[in-house]
Protein backbone atom coordinates (compact mmCIF):
# COMPACT_ATOMS: atom_id res chain seq x y z
CA UNK A 1 0.00 0.00 0.00
CA UNK A 2 2.77 2.55 0.83
CA UNK A 3 4.48 1.56 -2.18
CA UNK A 4 1.56 2.82 -4.44
CA UNK A 5 1.10 5.91 -3.09
CA UNK A 6 3.27 7.59 -5.51
CA UNK A 7 1.35 6.92 -8.20
CA UNK A 8 -1.92 8.01 -6.58
CA UNK A 9 -3.71 11.20 -8.30
CA UNK A 10 -5.30 12.66 -4.74
CA UNK A 11 -5.15 15.96 -3.89
CA UNK A 12 -3.49 14.57 0.17
CA UNK A 13 -2.58 11.56 1.24
CA UNK A 14 -3.57 10.53 4.64
CA UNK A 15 -2.03 7.95 6.39
CA UNK A 16 -4.17 6.14 8.55
CA UNK A 17 -3.17 4.32 11.76
CA UNK A 18 -6.60 4.61 13.20
CA UNK A 19 -9.38 2.19 12.10
CA UNK A 20 -7.28 0.92 8.85
CA UNK A 21 -4.72 -0.81 11.37
CA UNK A 22 -5.72 -4.06 14.15
CA UNK A 23 -4.76 -3.17 17.46
CA UNK A 24 -2.00 -5.52 17.22
CA UNK A 25 -0.56 -3.99 14.43
CA UNK A 26 -0.72 -0.57 15.68
CA UNK A 27 3.44 0.04 16.77
CA UNK A 28 4.04 -2.23 12.92
CA UNK A 29 2.41 0.53 11.33
CA UNK A 30 4.06 2.86 12.81
CA UNK A 31 7.51 1.62 12.20
CA UNK A 32 6.30 0.52 8.41
CA UNK A 33 5.36 4.32 8.02
CA UNK A 34 8.45 5.94 9.46
CA UNK A 35 10.68 3.79 7.50
CA UNK A 36 8.82 4.51 4.31
CA UNK A 37 9.12 7.97 4.73
CA UNK A 38 12.97 7.72 5.48
CA UNK A 39 13.58 6.28 2.34
CA UNK A 40 12.87 9.32 0.31
CA UNK A 41 8.99 9.35 -0.08
CA UNK A 42 7.21 12.47 0.07
CA UNK A 43 6.82 14.13 3.71
CA UNK A 44 4.08 15.90 2.87
CA UNK A 45 0.97 14.29 3.98
CA UNK A 46 -1.31 13.54 7.07
CA UNK A 47 -1.29 11.26 9.45
CA UNK A 48 -4.92 10.18 11.05
CA UNK A 49 -3.73 8.89 14.36
CA UNK A 50 -6.05 7.10 16.98
CA UNK A 51 -8.24 8.90 19.05
CA UNK A 52 -6.92 10.87 22.40
CA UNK A 53 -8.84 8.69 24.69
CA UNK A 54 -6.79 6.11 23.99
CA UNK A 55 -4.01 4.14 24.62
CA UNK A 56 -2.36 4.57 21.22
CA UNK A 57 -2.56 8.41 20.86
CA UNK A 58 0.71 9.28 23.11
CA UNK A 59 2.79 6.71 20.72
CA UNK A 60 1.30 8.41 17.24
CA UNK A 61 2.17 11.78 18.83
CA UNK A 62 6.22 10.59 19.82
CA UNK A 63 5.55 9.50 15.68
CA UNK A 64 4.77 12.28 14.40
CA UNK A 65 7.09 14.42 16.20
CA UNK A 66 9.46 12.56 13.72
CA UNK A 67 7.80 13.34 10.91
CA UNK A 68 7.55 17.76 11.06
CA UNK A 69 6.31 18.14 7.33
CA UNK A 70 3.15 15.64 8.43
CA UNK A 71 -0.50 17.59 9.25
CA UNK A 72 -2.37 15.55 11.95
CA UNK A 73 -5.85 14.34 11.27
CA UNK A 74 -7.56 13.64 14.15
CA UNK A 75 -10.90 10.91 14.50
CA UNK A 76 -13.67 11.29 17.14
CA UNK A 77 -12.82 15.18 18.07
CA UNK A 78 -14.66 16.03 20.92
CA UNK A 79 -12.89 18.38 22.88
CA UNK A 80 -12.04 21.76 21.91
CA UNK A 81 -8.93 22.53 23.94
CA UNK A 82 -7.63 19.17 21.99
CA UNK A 83 -5.18 20.81 19.65
CA UNK A 84 -3.83 23.68 21.72
CA UNK A 85 -3.02 20.24 24.64
CA UNK A 86 -0.85 18.73 21.83
CA UNK A 87 0.87 21.63 20.80
CA UNK A 88 1.85 21.99 24.82
CA UNK A 89 2.45 18.29 25.71
CA UNK A 90 3.86 16.64 22.94
CA UNK A 91 5.49 19.78 21.53
CA UNK A 92 3.90 20.14 17.98
CA UNK A 93 3.53 23.75 17.63
CA UNK A 94 2.56 24.90 13.86
CA UNK A 95 1.04 21.64 12.61
CA UNK A 96 -2.01 22.02 10.40
CA UNK A 97 -5.14 19.92 11.43
CA UNK A 98 -7.79 18.21 9.71
CA UNK A 99 -10.74 17.27 12.32
CA UNK A 100 -13.32 14.54 11.84
CA UNK A 101 -16.70 15.03 13.70
CA UNK A 102 -17.86 11.54 14.41
CA UNK A 103 -20.57 12.21 17.28
CA UNK A 104 -23.33 14.62 17.76
CA UNK A 105 -21.55 16.01 20.86
CA UNK A 106 -18.79 17.54 18.28
CA UNK A 107 -21.76 18.19 15.58
CA UNK A 108 -22.89 20.43 18.66
CA UNK A 109 -19.47 22.22 19.00
CA UNK A 110 -18.64 22.09 14.75
CA UNK A 111 -18.50 26.34 15.16
CA UNK A 112 -15.68 26.27 17.89
CA UNK A 113 -13.56 23.30 16.43
CA UNK A 114 -13.73 25.34 13.19
CA UNK A 115 -12.88 28.30 14.02
CA UNK A 116 -9.68 27.34 15.55
CA UNK A 117 -6.42 28.62 13.44
CA UNK A 118 -5.02 25.21 13.39
CA UNK A 119 -7.98 23.82 12.00
CA UNK A 120 -7.09 23.15 8.05
CA UNK A 121 -10.40 21.48 7.05
CA UNK A 122 -13.53 19.69 8.62
CA UNK A 123 -13.93 16.19 7.67
CA UNK A 124 -17.16 14.14 8.29
CA UNK A 125 -17.68 11.16 9.42
CA UNK A 126 -21.45 9.34 9.61
CA UNK A 127 -21.17 5.92 9.84
CA UNK A 128 -19.69 6.00 13.63
CA UNK A 129 -22.22 9.44 13.84
CA UNK A 130 -24.86 6.84 13.03
CA UNK A 131 -23.75 3.40 14.87
CA UNK A 132 -25.65 4.18 17.99
CA UNK A 133 -28.78 4.53 16.05
CA UNK A 134 -30.76 1.03 15.82
CA UNK A 135 -32.74 1.31 12.44
CA UNK A 136 -30.33 0.85 9.20
CA UNK A 137 -28.27 4.10 7.63
CA UNK A 138 -29.98 4.13 4.76
CA UNK A 139 -32.99 4.94 6.34
CA UNK A 140 -31.18 8.35 8.09
CA UNK A 141 -31.18 10.40 5.22
CA UNK A 142 -32.78 13.51 6.64
CA UNK A 143 -30.30 13.03 9.60
CA UNK A 144 -27.56 12.57 6.80
CA UNK A 145 -28.14 15.87 5.17
CA UNK A 146 -29.13 17.42 8.27
CA UNK A 147 -25.62 16.71 9.84
CA UNK A 148 -24.16 17.85 6.50
CA UNK A 149 -25.35 20.96 6.09
CA UNK A 150 -24.40 22.01 9.31
CA UNK A 151 -21.08 20.73 9.28
CA UNK A 152 -20.48 22.48 5.64
CA UNK A 153 -21.83 25.91 7.41
CA UNK A 154 -19.40 26.01 10.37
CA UNK A 155 -16.52 25.10 7.80
CA UNK A 156 -17.44 27.83 5.46
CA UNK A 157 -18.17 30.51 8.08
CA UNK A 158 -14.04 29.98 9.50
CA UNK A 159 -12.62 29.40 5.81
CA UNK A 160 -11.83 26.14 6.08
CA UNK A 161 -12.01 23.04 3.57
CA UNK A 162 -15.08 20.94 4.28
CA UNK A 163 -14.74 16.91 3.28
CA UNK A 164 -17.59 14.47 3.13
CA UNK A 165 -16.82 10.60 4.98
CA UNK A 166 -15.48 8.27 2.21
CA UNK A 167 -17.67 5.72 0.70
CA UNK A 168 -17.31 2.14 1.69
CA UNK A 169 -18.41 0.57 -1.23
CA UNK A 170 -15.41 1.13 -2.86
CA UNK A 171 -15.89 -1.65 -5.58
CA UNK A 172 -19.36 -0.48 -6.53
CA UNK A 173 -18.44 2.74 -8.90
CA UNK A 174 -21.97 3.81 -9.17
CA UNK A 175 -22.96 3.89 -5.84
CA UNK A 176 -19.39 5.98 -5.11
CA UNK A 177 -20.14 8.65 -8.06
CA UNK A 178 -23.95 8.75 -6.51
CA UNK A 179 -22.41 9.72 -3.38
CA UNK A 180 -20.14 12.16 -5.04
CA UNK A 181 -22.86 13.43 -6.45
CA UNK A 182 -24.99 14.15 -3.37
CA UNK A 183 -22.44 15.69 -0.72
CA UNK A 184 -20.61 17.92 -3.87
CA UNK A 185 -24.71 19.57 -4.74
CA UNK A 186 -24.43 20.28 -1.11
CA UNK A 187 -21.12 22.36 -1.60
CA UNK A 188 -18.85 19.71 -0.06
CA UNK A 189 -15.27 20.26 -1.48
CA UNK A 190 -13.95 16.93 -1.78
CA UNK A 191 -14.43 13.29 -0.57
CA UNK A 192 -12.00 10.88 1.88
CA UNK A 193 -11.22 7.73 -0.57
CA UNK A 194 -10.15 4.28 1.31
CA UNK A 195 -9.41 2.64 -2.17
CA UNK A 196 -7.50 3.74 -5.23
CA UNK A 197 -10.17 3.18 -7.38
CA UNK A 198 -12.25 5.57 -5.77
CA UNK A 199 -9.87 8.93 -6.69
CA UNK A 200 -10.71 9.18 -9.82
CA UNK A 201 -14.40 9.27 -9.58
CA UNK A 202 -13.96 11.47 -6.62
CA UNK A 203 -11.39 13.45 -8.95
CA UNK A 204 -14.00 13.94 -11.59
CA UNK A 205 -17.18 14.68 -9.84
CA UNK A 206 -15.65 17.52 -7.84
CA UNK A 207 -13.67 18.99 -10.85
CA UNK A 208 -15.13 22.28 -12.20
CA UNK A 209 -17.89 21.20 -14.77
CA UNK A 210 -17.21 22.58 -18.10
CA UNK A 211 -20.21 24.57 -17.90
CA UNK A 212 -19.32 26.38 -14.84
CA UNK A 213 -15.87 26.85 -17.11
CA UNK A 214 -17.86 28.38 -19.64
CA UNK A 215 -20.50 30.09 -17.79
CA UNK A 216 -17.17 31.76 -15.60
CA UNK A 217 -14.95 32.81 -18.45
CA UNK A 218 -18.03 34.77 -20.20
CA UNK A 219 -18.90 36.36 -16.98
CA UNK A 220 -15.18 37.09 -16.25
CA UNK A 221 -15.16 38.26 -20.50
CA UNK A 222 -18.06 40.89 -20.23
CA UNK A 223 -17.24 42.07 -16.87
CA UNK A 224 -13.66 43.66 -18.43
CA UNK A 225 -16.03 45.34 -20.06
CA UNK A 226 -17.91 47.36 -17.61
CA UNK A 227 -14.70 47.21 -15.08
CA UNK A 228 -16.07 49.01 -11.42
CA UNK A 229 -19.86 48.78 -12.56
CA UNK A 230 -21.90 47.30 -9.94
CA UNK A 231 -25.24 45.94 -12.12
CA UNK A 232 -24.97 46.61 -15.67
CA UNK A 233 -26.21 44.57 -18.52
CA UNK A 234 -23.69 43.52 -21.03
CA UNK A 235 -25.08 41.99 -24.52
CA UNK A 236 -28.43 41.30 -23.11
CA UNK A 237 -26.87 39.55 -20.34
CA UNK A 238 -27.44 40.91 -16.59
CA UNK A 239 -23.32 41.31 -15.06
CA UNK A 240 -23.58 41.51 -10.79
CA UNK A 241 -20.94 41.97 -8.66
CA UNK A 242 -21.86 38.30 -7.26
CA UNK A 243 -21.69 36.60 -10.30
CA UNK A 244 -18.10 38.18 -11.15
CA UNK A 245 -16.96 37.20 -7.58
CA UNK A 246 -18.01 33.30 -8.23
CA UNK A 247 -16.78 33.39 -11.53
CA UNK A 248 -13.33 34.66 -9.84
CA UNK A 249 -13.49 31.82 -7.75
CA UNK A 250 -14.30 29.23 -10.53
CA UNK A 251 -11.41 30.71 -12.32
CA UNK A 252 -8.94 29.95 -9.78
CA UNK A 253 -10.05 26.55 -9.10
CA UNK A 254 -9.38 26.35 -12.80
CA UNK A 255 -5.64 27.26 -11.97
CA UNK A 256 -5.30 24.70 -9.14
CA UNK A 257 -6.46 22.19 -11.26
CA UNK A 258 -4.54 22.84 -14.04
CA UNK A 259 -1.35 22.99 -11.68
Amino acid sequence: MLEKVSSLDADHIIYDLEDGVPSKHKEDARRSLRDHLADGASGQGWVRCNPATSEAFAEDMALLRQLPMMGIVLPKFENVGLIDKICTSYGLEGRQYIVIVESFSAVEMLPRIAAQESVFGVGLGLEDLFSEFVIPNRQLGEVAKHVRLRTLVAARASGRICIDGSSTEYADEERVEAECEESRDLGFDGKFTIHPRQVAVVNRLFSVSEESRTWAQRILEKSKREEGVGYTMVDGELITPPKVAKAKIIGEAMEKSND
